[in-house]
């Protein structure tokens, strides 16, 4: 549990401008295929919200990204409250 607390502290000023624009690059997709980055911009974990019935989690998958499943959450979304499974996708490198 300590390494993901550090991982997920890791400062943003010394992820490379690779891991930077693959995370905006994911970032983009999901928000155009119904999810919701949570995680703070340029982190190796990225931490996703999406409906449970989403194939977002499939298509990270398919396009070879390391994803891992979470647990069912409920998020406030125009002030409704959505049932969301988080998803984290693992970005390469340190």
């Amino acid at each position: 549990m300590t390494r993901l607390v550090e991982q997920r502290r890791e400062p943003v000023e010394t992820v490379s401008e690779a891991r930077k624009r693959l995370w905006d690059a994911i970032n983009e997709y999901c928000r155009q295929n119904g999810g919701a980055v949570v995680s703070v911009p340029g982190q190796r974990v990225m931490r996703i919200h999406c409906s449970k019935d989403s194939p977002l989690p499939a298509k990270l998958t398919q396009a070879g990204h390391d994803v891992r499943q979470g647990g069912m959450l409920t998020r406030i979304d125009g002030g409704k409250f959505l049932s969301v499974i988080e998803i984290e996708v693992v970005l390469p490198g340190k």
